[in-house]
Order: C-alpha cells, then sequence, then structure tokens
C-alpha cells in the first residue's frame, strides 16, 4: 500500500507530540503500519533519521518546559519526558545541545521575550 508521507509524517509528529519519548515500534503499532515505511517516510519528509527527528522533538519539548515562567525545576522536566533520572536528562541536553538544561534554561530567558506583561 502506498502512503501520502507528508501525512504519515504528520501523524507521527502528533504521536511525537503527545509523547516525545514514543517508539518506533509503538508507533508502528498505534498506526498499524510497518516500521520501515515510518523510517522512510521520515527520511524521506525531514531529512533524517526517525531517532535523530525523536531526539529533535524532545529537544524541543524540553525547550519549552525550560522556558516556562512558572520554572518547572530540572527534575521536574526530566520527569515529564520521561527520563530516569536527572542525570540522563542532562547528559542527553548536553549531547543535543552543547548546554546542560541549567545553561540552556539562562540562554532562553534571556534570548526569549517576556509575553506576560
Amino acid at each position: 500500500m502506498a502512503y501520502d508521507r507528508r501525512k504519515l509524517v504528520g501523524m507521527i509528529d502528533e504521536l511525537l507530540s503527545e509523547n516525545p519519548r514514543i517508539s518506533l515500534l509503538q508507533i508502528a503499532r498505534e498506526l498499524g503500519i510497518e516500521r520501515h515505511t515510518i523510517e522512510k517516510a521520515v527520511h524521506h519528509v525531514r531529512q533524517m533519521s526517525f531517532l535523530a527527528h525523536r531526539q529533535k522533538e524532545l529537544v524541543r519539548r524540553a525547550q519549552v518546559l525550560l522556558n516556562d515562567k512558572r520554572a518547572f525545576g530540572e527534575k521536574e522536566v526530566a520527569a515529564k519526558l520521561g527520563f530516569a533520572s536527572l542525570e540522563a536528562f542532562i547528559r542527553f541536553t548536553k549531547v543535543q545541545t552543547g548546554m546542560t538544561p541549567k545553561q540552556l534554561r539562562k540562554r532562553l530567558w534571556h534570548t526569549i521575550p517576556d509575553t506576560e506583561s
């Protein structure tokens, strides 16, 4: 069966926005599609592997939570994103962005204008 790759990636993006830690196998089961089809669609549309796409979404979600002016603690952000520990979240953030969550938060708060005026 042929799939519209853009629509398929849209569905994948929805699932990732709900749960950025969802696995390729879980998405395949949820959509009733072979994992290879998903991998090919993501690569075709996003020009990156599924894993890279999922990590990018996870970083985006981390940035949103870290930028929240209610100031979720790093441990809370790690838990919300499904990390087993704060240390695992710090390592992931450092590898993906070159900054610790604390450094990333500081940069976000200094570069994004406050909209709560």
